[in-house]
């Protein structure tokens, strides 16, 4: 009998996403060029790594690289609808695996591997300090393995061939964006970053980027000032997170070449361009109408990404943007 229940349910689920527009919504509008995805291991001096790659099919000339990095824990796919877009447009766009993900290696210590699988803990202050430490371990160990896999594909004749050494940017989302930039310091190849909501650890939280450098926040990296006496730790954490982050990017203000973006209404994980679980934020993100708002607001932020890196990697970089009159609804100046 409740089996029987169960799946009358079921077909009543069915029954009202059906009525009630449970359709497929547009992704992201694709450029003029096919997009080629290729998945595999690359040798590097550090042993193999997994990566997967977007090329743009049809396009002529050495075209400018996107090195991609996820968020903590994180896999590729994370980005591989920004990354397809991007690549439409005529990029290359390499993606590679947090490091909890990286095979182990025989001469791994203890330490390492459990470096790699550690998780970033801010349920209080006190555990949020120590992680911050952690973290800035961690993010020099992802840096490390980006610079390995860049010197990897640009030695392999097939990805060489088709990539403008001198044109390489770095996008990441969450860890991956302090990844983007941590490496970007030490690497002079890396010519502009653009970081999606990720918190800056390592080198990056004494040393300024040079280059051009795009930083998106969103409405969690601006908590209310009562949260830094909170009663729930958590809550004190989180603003001390976010302020200590807001007080390491205080040097970059006033730069043409830094831009500080907040954009509103969406939660952390909808940044990274993925289609997301289910949410308060988007309570219905399996019926057409949250699906279609959510799809627009993310192929709004795709397309100032690209706008970033258009006007970033050329030989001469441009001031980015032209007119900040341009930026969809939801995304403002931070300042």
């Amino acid at each position: 009998m409740r089996l029987a229940w169960v799946g009358a349910a079921l077909l009543i689920a069915c029954a009202v996403a059906l009525a009630f527009g449970w359709r497929r919504v547009p992704d992201m509008p694709l450029g003029p060029w096919r997009v080629q995805t290729a998945r595999f291991t690359i040798a590097t001096r550090d042993g193999p790594y997994r990566i997967e790659v977007w090329q743009p099919m049809g396009t002529t000339g050495l075209r400018p690289l996107i090195l991609y990095a996820p968020g903590w824990g994180q896999q590729v796919e994370t980005g591989s609808r920004q990354l397809a877009y991007l690549a439409s447009h005529g990029y290359v766009a390499v993606g590679f695996d947090d490091v909890e993900h990286d095979p182990p290696r025989p001469a791994e210590s203890a330490d390492d591997k459990a470096l790699r699988h550690a998780q970033f803990d801010e349920a209080t202050p006190q555990a949020y300090a120590i992680s911050f430490v952690l973290a800035g371990r961690r993010v020099r160990k992802a840096a490390e393995k980006g610079r390995a896999i860049l010197d990897a594909v640009l030695a392999r004749p097939e990805l060489a061939g088709r990539i403008d050494p001198a044109r390489i940017g770095f996008l990441g989302f969450s860890f991956g964006g302090a990844t983007g930039v941590e490496q970007a310091l030490a690497d002079p190849r890396i010519k502009a970053v653009a970081n999606l909501d990720g918190w800056l650890f390592g080198e990056a939280t004494h040393s300024v980027l040079t280059r051009p450098y795009l930083l998106f926040y969103i409405d969690d990296d601006f908590p209310p000032d009562g949260w830094f006496k909170s009663a729930d730790p958590g809550q004190r954490a989180l603003a001390q997170g976010c302020a200590k982050d807001r007080a390491i990017h205080l040097p970059y203000l006033g730069r043409a070449d830094f831009v500080w973006l907040h954009a509103a209404g969406i939660g952390h994980d909808d940044l990274s361009g993925a289609w997301p679980g289910w949410s308060w934020r988007h309570p219905f993100a399996a019926f057409g109408e949250d699906r279609q708002a959510l799809a627009w607001r993310q192929s709004a932020h795709a397309q100032i990404i690209r706008a970033f890196f258009d006007r970033s990697l050329p030989d001469q970089p441009q001031a980015f943007p032209p007119d900040r009159r341009s930026y969809p609804g939801d995304v403002t100046p931070v300042v």
